[in-house]
């Protein structure tokens, strides 16, 4: 077992909770994936792109572990759209183990407050938007919305841009 990842998407629960976002598993993933885009810190999660944007079994792998020891519980959404996660009783017993940095935990809570109130299908955007700068070097902002636009075709190339821009200035620390 892990538990400075544990920790990691621990602290991504609570804080998001603090902030009164939902706190589903897309909101987990994607956040994860935008902290590790943001900053220089090297963070313990593979990702990979998937239908829905930027996707890693390893941090599902280790919801299923820290459920499986109460370190967090999964219940169904209020409104039928997936799960909410929750710390457990057992959480405080993984962050003994493995606390995290200053650095990793202010990373985390800027993620947060960037994500709060976004939908899955903002955080498609933001996530894939995020992965085609950081993951394939894509700089210019009408070839990262074009791009994005291919990789979904679901997504209009003015949702792409916008995506974008705010990605940028997430990125850019704004």
């Amino acid at each position: 077992m892990d538990f400075h990842k544990h920790t990691l998407i621990l602290t991504m629960i609570e804080t998001l909770r603090r902030y009164g976002s939902r706190t589903g598993k897309t909101h987990i993933i994607k956040g994860l994936m935008l902290a590790a885009a943001a900053t220089n810190l090297e963070l313990p999660f593979e990702f990979f792109l998937y239908k829905h944007g930027p996707y890693s079994t390893d941090i599902e792998e280790n919801l299923e572990q820290m459920q499986s020891y109460g370190a967090v519980v999964v219940e169904p959404a209020f409104d039928g759209y997936g799960v909410i996660l929750k710390p457990g009783e057992m959480a405080s017993f993984a962050k003994l183990h493995a606390p995290l940095s200053d650095a990793e935990g202010e990373v985390i809570d800027r993620v947060c407050r960037f994500i709060r109130a976004k939908n899955v299908g903002q955080l498609e955007r933001l996530a894939t938007a995020a992965w085609i700068r950081t993951r394939e070097a894509v700089e210019d902002p009408d070839e990262v919305a074009e791009r994005l636009h291919q990789l979904k075709p679901h997504i209009s190339l003015v949702e792409a841009r916008e995506a974008d821009q705010e990605v940028v200035a997430f990125l850019d620390g704004n």
